[in-house]
């Protein structure tokens, strides 16, 4: 494991297993407050543009698609 980048909310890194080719592995834990989960969208899609092989990406974004509707 080779760390490429460590910003806060997440660490990229290059992995390699035994005789395996490299790939990218990205793990995530985002902020709570949604202002600064803003940076880490921000930085995922920096480093989107850098991703030519496989890769794979973990953990805790904090985050929802949609609000849950609360049936009566």
């Amino acid at each position: 494991m080779n760390v490429l980048m460590n910003p806060h909310q997440l660490v990229h890194m290059k992995v390699r297993w035994r005789s395996t080719s490299e790939w990218l592995l990205t793990a995530i834990y985002g902020a709570p407050q949604v202002a600064r989960r803003q940076m880490l969208w921000h930085k995922l899609n920096d480093i989107s543009f850098d991703v030519t092989g496989g890769s794979g990406v973990i953990g805790d974004f904090n985050s929802t698609l949609s609000p849950l509707k609360v049936l009566d």
